[in-house]
């Protein structure tokens, strides 16, 4: 079950999906929200809520760090990992990474 998570995490970025949820996604592994809770408590620490804002935010990491999207607002790069509103992003960012995009993206890629 666990290499599967992986696949849908790592291959198919479910997380980058608008409406994923945790009946979504055990309907995707083909087993139950109880069991895939199980094993993203036991294997990540986390909750399924959680575990797909860290796959959020590690996605806006990579492309603040790619000169390629440097054209894009810190927002725009957030709607592009799918985080919604702005004040969300920002939060989440800064508790994961302890930077705020913005100061991430310039030590990323020295604006």
């Amino acid at each position: 079950m666990y290499n599967k998570l992986n696949e849908l995490i790592t291959e198919e970025k479910i997380y980058l999906d608008l409406t994923v949820s945790l009946d979504k996604a055990s309907r995707l592994m083909i087993t139950n929200r109880t069991q895939l809770s199980h094993l993203i408590n036991e294997h990540y620490q986390d909750y399924f809520n959680g575990f797909i804002n860290k796959h959020l935010i590690n996605e806006a990491r990579r492309l603040l760090s790619v000169s390629k999207y440097d054209h894009l607002s810190v927002e725009g790069i957030g709607n592009m990992a799918e985080f919604s509103p702005k004040v969300t992003f920002h939060v989440r960012f800064k508790e994961q990474i302890g930077l705020t995009p913005s100061y991430f993206r310039e030590i990323a890629i020295g604006e």
